[in-house]
């Protein structure tokens, strides 16, 4: 994940993906072993959330992005 994409995501939301069954988490969680659709829809829905944690745990913004601290 670099700036730009935090940025993206910020301003324009990831529509969501039609998933077959159930959209809980745990649902999705069970599917996105082996179905994309259900793995990009935890991403957009918690991609934003788990960056600012690591940023603000990490106290360093680059780290952050990284994604491989």
């Amino acid at each position: 994940m670099n700036r730009s994409d935090v940025a993206h995501n910020q301003h324009h939301p990831i529509p969501p993906v039609h998933v077959a069954g159930g959209e809980t988490d745990e649902s999705l969680a069970s599917l996105a072993a082996s179905d994309p659709a259900a793995f990009a829809e935890l991403y957009r829905r918690y991609v934003i959330r788990v960056y600012r944690y690591c940023s603000r745990r990490l106290l360093d913004q680059v780290l952050a992005e990284d994604g491989r601290s």
